[in-house]
């Protein structure tokens, strides 16, 4: 016959080693520091750097701002890291313009962003306020 008092005793010094042993883990992480050791103050060297270079702001030819009509309307966009698109309307044909490529053998897309998207034909840049969702 199984002796159920032997059983009882196992099982309640198996449960009592495993408190004391959880016990003493815990008060081993309450008492136990961790070693900090000062490193002292840490110089960053200065950095003087010039930006700009006033002699090529004088010589700059002034920027003007030329009124044109860009004949597409903006519909979408999707500005990424990576990957940039614009959906452009015009009259009632949709399309697709990938980062790069050109539209309508004209309009380079260069750059996509929430507020902007700039497209250059031959040397001009358009910049075109983006109005998507607002």
């Amino acid at each position: 016959m199984i002796n159920i008092s032997k059983i009882k005793i196992t099982l309640l010094s198996m449960l009592t080693a495993a408190s004391i042993a959880v016990v003493t883990i815990l008060l081993n992480s309450f008492f136990s520091k961790p070693d900090l050791y000062n490193m002292g103050e840490i110089e960053v060297p200065k950095l003087d750097v010039n930006l700009t270079n006033d002699s090529k702001l004088k010589d700059a030819p002034e920027i003007e701002k030329v009124e044109t009509t860009f004949e597409y309307k903006i519909i979408g966009f999707m500005a990424g890291e990576n990957e940039s698109s614009v959906i452009v309307k015009k009259g009632n044909k949709e399309q697709v313009v990938v980062l790069g490529s050109v539209l309508d053998k004209k309009y380079t897309l260069i750059s996509v962003t929430r507020d902007e998207i700039v497209f250059q034909a031959n040397n001009n840049l358009y910049k075109i306020k983006n109005l998507v969702g607002k």
